[in-house]
C-alpha cells in the first residue's frame, strides 16, 4: 500500500546508500594521498563496504517510519515461509545457468581444466554461508529488496521499479570498483554490467513478488548468483 512518506524514504535511502559508497571511494583517495593512517582495503573495512544499502535501510526506516519501519523491515528479512519449489529455483537456477555457460565455453574451445579437483561438501556449504555474509547479499539485499523495492512497487509498476532499482544497484557498485581497481573499467564493462544489473533486478523482482515480499529469498538468490 502506498504511503505518502514513500517518496521521502526512497530519496533518503538512495542518497545514504550512494553516499556511503562514495565515502568508501573517498577513503582510498585520502589513503593514496597520504592523508589517512589506516588502510581502507583492510579486511574489516572491506567487509563493511558491502553493507551500505543495509545500513541505509536501517537508518531510513528509523528516521522516516520509526520503530514500525524497523519492525516491517525485520518482518521481510525473517519471512522464511517460502515455497520449497521457489527456494530450490533460487538456489539451483543460477548454478544451472552457470553450468550452461561453462558448457558453451567448453564447446567454444575455452580451456576448462579445473584449478582443483574436488571440494568437500561441508566446505562448499561454509563457502555458501561466507558468500552470504561477506560478498554482498546480506549487506545489500536488506536495502535493495527489503526496503527499496517494496516502496518502488507501491509507487510504480514492477517494470519501472525493476529498471530504477537496477540503475541504482549499478551506480552504487561503481565507486567501490573504482576504489579497489577490482575490474577493468572500460566501455564494455560499463555497458555489460549495467545490462547485467537491470536484468538481474527483473529476476529479483519476480522472486520477490512470487514469495510475497521476502527479503530473505532475495539474500538466498543473490548468494546463489555470487556462489555460482
Amino acid at each position: 500500500m502506498y504511503d505518502r512518506r514513500n517518496n521521502r524514504a526512497i530519496g533518503l535511502f538512495i542518497a545514504l546508500a550512494m553516499g556511503l559508497s562514495l565515502s568508501y571511494w573517498g577513503l582510498f583517495i585520502l589513503h593514496d594521498g597520504g592523508l589517512l593512517a589506516f588502510d581502507p582495503a583492510a579486511d574489516a573495512m572491506g567487509l563493511l563496504r558491502g553493507y551500505g544499502p543495509t545500513l541505509a535501510a536501517l537508518a531510513t526506516a528509523a528516521v522516516i517510519y520509526g520503530r514500525q519501519g524497523l519492525r516491517d523491515l525485520w518482518a521481510r528479512i525473517a519471512m522464511w515461509r517460502i515455497s520449497p519449489r521457489l527456494l530450490a529455483l533460487a538456489i539451483l537456477g543460477p548454478l544451472l545457468g552457470s553450468l550452461v555457460l561453462l558448457l558453451i565455453a567448453n564447446v567454444a574451445g575455452v580451456d576448462m581444466t579445473p584449478a582443483s579437483q574436488s571440494v568437500p561438501i561441508p566446505k562448499l556449504i561454509l563457502i555458501f554461508l561466507f558468500f552470504a555474509i561477506a560478498d554482498g547479499p546480506i549487506g545489500e539485499e536488506v536495502g535493495w529488496r527489503g526496503f527499496l523495492l517494496p516502496r518502488l512497487l507501491a509507487a510504480h509498476g514492477s517494470i519501472f521499479a525493476s529498471v530504477l532499482l537496477g540503475l541504482v544497484w549499478f551506480a552504487w557498485h561503481i565507486p567501490l570498483y573504482v576504489a579497489t581497481d577490482k575490474v577493468e573499467l572500460d566501455l564494455v564493462f560499463f555497458v555489460s554490467y549495467l545490462l547485467n544489473n537491470v536484468a538481474f533486478s527483473f529476476i529479483h523482482t519476480w522472486f520477490f513478488l512470487r514469495s510475497g515480499g521476502s527479503a530473505l529469498l532475495s539474500i538466498v538468490l543473490h548468494t546463489a548468483g555470487n556462489y555460482s
